[in-house]
């Protein structure tokens, strides 16, 4: 439902998920169990800005470039966004207190947009994130029945005995593309 519209400006209430709109600049202060999602959503979308409320230690995720919070969602929004964390909110802002951390972050599109196939391929790379990338690869190319070879042979050889944890962004939608190409 619009609450406010002008010529520059049309203020929506409304479930950004369902209703699908278009935007340059979109604020919103998400259910936080609902935020890989909502990012996710956001890769597939062409927008300028986005600034969310989401939980601290989901903005932890998305920054982390190692160790133990670097997932899937950090590849994929680090490849197609510049992300930064303008502020943190204090739970005594909220009624009554929350037990998590809030921060306030800007996201701006900086990347390509990504595929669907994109995304899938990096959250099922990253199930193997312990393993060396030669080890994932012939894992993957058992499952989609092609020889690993033919993923491998895409690739530069520098990154074959990485962990996929090692991986940058886009070396890992590198790795992603060499396995669509070779499906």
């Amino acid at each position: 439902t619009f609450i406010l519209r002008f010529a520059n400006l049309k203020l929506l209430n409304a479930d950004a998920l369902r209703s699908n709109p278009r935007f340059d600049v979109l604020v919103a202060n998400l259910p936080y169990s609902r935020s890989e999602e909502f990012v996710e959503w956001l890769a597939f979308r062409k927008f300028r800005r986005a600034v969310l409320m989401v939980q601290t230690d989901f903005v932890d995720k998305l920054l982390a470039t190692s160790g133990r919070k670097y997932r899937a969602i950090s590849i994929i929004s680090q490849y197609v966004f510049s992300i930064r964390k303008e502020m943190a909110v204090p739970k005594s802002l909220f009624r009554p207190p929350p037990k998590v951390s809030s921060s306030i972050v800007i996201i701006e599109r900086t990347g390509p947009q990504p595929t669907e196939v994109d995304l899938n391929t990096i959250k099922h790379l990253w199930s193997f994130k312990g393993r060396t990338l030669r080890s994932a690869i012939k894992i993957i190319s058992k499952k989609k029945g092609i020889a690993a070879e033919r993923i491998l042979n895409l690739l530069p050889q520098r990154l074959v005995g990485l962990r996929i944890l090692d991986l940058s962004p886009s070396e890992a939608f590198k790795v992603a593309k060499a396995i669509e190409k070779a499906s």
